[in-house]
């Protein structure tokens, strides 16, 4: 999309409208093209004349389509940086407009049965899973692991056993397991693993160090980062709602801060001079 939207930017600076008349309204036209990988729907608006060019533009190298985005949630998160790319249209093209709206990203189906495949997926935080079957008593319930031990855990709310299901469940951490807890169903098969879909941040955060290739994988296991110097602890890594893992384990090591190192100093200082 990014690029998309660079190439329109530089197309909307060199195309110029016909400004109509003051005080008068003119008729609009809504063009909307949805992003569904990034959860979002562009939806713009151009007066019926005066932006013929803007408007072959969008419907062409834009590839944009005549209508109105069928969900207008609005977003929370910032959406400056998808509607930068615009301004030069806005410039252009007097009485035009751009929203872009934040439709409920649909759950991640699963289909519920003997075997599941895949039986692994990654997911992130404020995901739903949609577990679904027909024609067999099942269940959904929470696992510790992947093991089929049930032992302390219980069903997802609506996941009891039916021989029918569409149960909805929204993830609030990862990474998560789940099983048919009906007698040999869940060691046949039917379970489910789902990882974390974040990988590290870009550059190592204040207290961690990250060797060539460091990774994160699915299940948050670390490899390739530690504690930088003069720190320490385990580096841990947490699923959370932002572009990557939260890390966390390092902290700053007491022994080693230029308070202790003065201390130790003033103390042996004060000891040598008790001796003379």
């Amino acid at each position: 999309m990014r690029l998309i939207l660079t190439c329109l930017t530089i197309l909307f600076v060199s195309t110029n409208a016909t400004e109509a008349p003051a005080g008068t309204m003119e008729p609009t036209i809504d063009l909307t093209r949805s992003e569904p990988a990034e959860g979002v729907c562009l939806q713009v608006t151009l007066p019926s004349t005066g932006c013929e060019n803007q408007m072959t533009l969008l419907t062409t190298t834009g590839q944009f389509a005549q209508g109105t985005c069928a969900d207008t949630t609005e977003c929370t998160s910032d959406t400056s940086s998808a509607l930068a790319p615009f301004d030069p249209l806005l410039t252009s093209c007097p009485g035009s407009s751009v929203v872009v709206y934040c439709p409920p990203v649909p759950p991640i189906g699963i289909d519920w049965v003997i075997p599941l495949s895949p039986d692994t997926i990654t997911a992130s935080i404020g995901d739903k899973l949609k577990f679904s079957w027909s024609g067999m008593g099942h269940n959904v319930y929470t696992m510790a692991s992947s093991t089929c031990d049930f032992t302390g855990q219980s069903e997802i709310t609506g996941g009891d056993t039916a021989m029918t299901g569409d149960v909805e469940y929204e993830i609030t951490s990862l990474p998560l397991f789940f099983g048919c807890q009906v007698g040999g169903h869940c060691t046949a098969g039917q379970k489910l693993t789902v990882g974390c879909a974040q990988s590290l941040p870009g550059t190592a955060p204040t207290n961690y160090t990250f060797a060539t290739g460091a990774t994160v994988n699915a299940m948050l296991e670390l490899t390739g980062v530690s504690c930088a110097n003069g720190n320490i602890g385990t580096a841990v890594a947490t699923c959370s709602t932002e572009a990557s893992v939260t890390l966390s384990g390092c902290t700053v090591d007491p022994s080693d801060s230029s308070v202790s190192k003065m201390v130790v100093t003033f103390s042996f200082v004060a000891t040598l001079f008790l001796m003379m």
